[in-house]
Order: structure tokens, then C-alpha cells, then sequence
């Protein structure tokens, strides 16, 4: 286990994407950054755009960023069942609920390829192994920080180059949603380091962007402006 606890620990940072060497060229030469990062119009209007034709490095990076958020939910929920074994509920439940996000984010990717059918063979980095409760949220973080300091901003970069507003739109919900998983996740292992659980009020996630909010659910969505009823209780 001793080996399995060492990979969940790994530093995701350091990893590349399958599509990461050319995201990043794209990225460097449109100066894209995580911090202060707009939120395109269209994520900003409250409805999801419509599937249009996806050039290939798009694509690419759409199918790249499914298996990744797939993966996330499926792992997310083996951490929850683990933390309910290790007697942590409440960490079970926020794990759940971040799972509930990722499995969004991996909605609208997928959606995003309606117009891009076919098999393909697909390379997405993951963060693996079972360790105890505080090791897997520390490897819930780094796969996080991954998405966001690298993964979504050069993937972004790339589909304003390429002018796809569909992709623009699902990784910016993405992006959003990411940050604030971080946050939530660094909360819970503070009290996991402790050997406690953690003391969380309800968690909602938005079923239309799958941004994530701890407390009281807003009026409307800060991250696609959809209404309230759009958001999944987790309590």
C-alpha cells in the first residue's frame, strides 16, 4: 500500500497532457494565465451552446479532457466509499458532490463532440491509488491544480485560436468549477490530518456548468447564469 499511497502523492504538476506540448505552444503565444482569467461571453449568457464543427486539436483536446473528468468522477466515488469506511461521512459527502461536478464537466465535453463521431484511442492523465482518506484528498488537489494551472488554460488557449465557442464554454465552466474543488478539498484534509472529519455546510453543484459551492445556493449560477433549480443538494 506503502507503493499506492507514493502515486496518489505524486505531483500531478509535473506530468504532461496527451495534447499538452502543443496546448502549451498555443498557450504561450496567446499569453493565457489562470489568474484573472475572463469568462468568455457566451459562458456568461446562461445557455450552452450548440455543438459546431471541431477542428482536430480541439477535438483532441475535448476527448483528452473527457477521459479526464471521467476518470475523476469514478474516482471521486471510490474515495467517498473509502471515507465512509474510515468513518468520515462528511468527507464521503464532498466527495460525492465534486464527483457530481466532474461528471458535468464531462457532459458538455463530450456534447461538445457531436460533430465529431468516431473511435479513437484516448491518452488522459489520472491521479491512481487508495490510500487513507488525507492521501486521497491530497491527490484530489494535485489533480485539481493540474487542471488548472495547466491542463484547461492551455486547452482554452488553443480553442480561442481555433475560434471554437462550444469547447471555450465547457472548459471555462471546467476552469471555474476546479478552483473552488481545490478549496474545498484542502479544507477537508485539513481535518483529515487531524484524524476528523470535517465540518461542512451543504454543498450544491450547478447540473449545467458543474460549479461548486459550499452553503448557501445563489439566486443564479455566478459561473453560466442559470437559476438555482439548476443546482444539485448535497446535505
Amino acid at each position: 500500500m506503502k507503493g499506492v499511497n507514493q502515486a496518489v502523492k505524486t505531483d500531478v504538476s509535473r506530468r504532461s497532457f496527451l495534447t499538452t506540448s502543443a496546448g502549451a505552444t498555443l498557450a504561450a503565444a496567446a499569453g493565457a494565465t489562470v489568474a484573472g482569467m475572463p469568462l468568455s461571453n457566451t459562458a456568461m449568457a446562461g445557455s450552452h451552446t450548440e455543438p459546431s464543427i471541431v477542428r482536430d486539436m480541439t477535438a483532441a483536446n475535448l476527448r483528452g479532457a473527457f477521459g479526464g473528468e471521467s476518470m475523476a468522477y469514478m474516482r471521486y466515488v471510490l474515495w467517498a466509499n473509502h471515507a465512509e469506511k474510515d468513518e468520515k461521512p462528511e468527507i464521503a459527502r464532498l466527495f460525492r458532490a465534486i464527483a457530481e461536478s466532474e461528471k458535468v464537466h464531462a457532459d458538455n465535453h463530450f456534447e461538445e463532440m457531436g460533430d465529431h463521431p468516431g473511435e479513437e484511442l484516448v491518452a488522459s492523465m489520472a491521479v491512481f491509488g487508495l490510500g487513507s482518506t488525507s492521501d486521497n484528498l491530497q491527490g484530489g488537489i494535485d489533480g485539481e491544480v493540474f487542471e488548472v494551472e495547466e491542463m484547461y488554460p492551455a486547452f482554452l488557449a488553443v480553442a480561442k485560436k481555433q475560434n471554437e465557442e462550444g469547447a471555450i464554454e465547457a472548459f471555462e465552466y471546467a476552469l471555474a468549477s476546479e478552483k473552488a474543488h481545490i478549496d474545498l478539498f484542502e479544507k477537508a484534509k485539513e481535518a483529515a490530518d487531524k484524524g476528523e472529519d470535517v465540518d461542512m455546510d451543504k454543498i450544491g453543484v450547478c447540473d449545467v456548468c458543474g460549479y461548486t459551492i459550499e452553503g448557501e445556493i445563489p439566486d443564479y449560477c455566478p459561473v453560466c447564469g442559470h437559476s438555482r433549480n439548476h443546482f444539485i443538494s448535497f446535505e
